[in-house]
């Protein structure tokens, strides 16, 4: 518990570098397929 309060407490969660990961993150998780993948997973198994 207290890595993650000291976490939170240095943390700068509005720093231009964490909106800049927080964006590729969110990019990142947005372009997967489910359908897609599920597609090829079965496909091969």
């Amino acid at each position: 518990k207290g890595i993650l309060q000291d976490t939170v407490k240095y943390s700068d969660f509005a720093s231009e570098k964490f909106l800049e990961i927080h964006a590729q993150i969110k990019s990142a998780v947005d372009a997967i397929k489910p359908i897609d993948e599920y597609k090829d997973f079965i496909g091969k198994h």
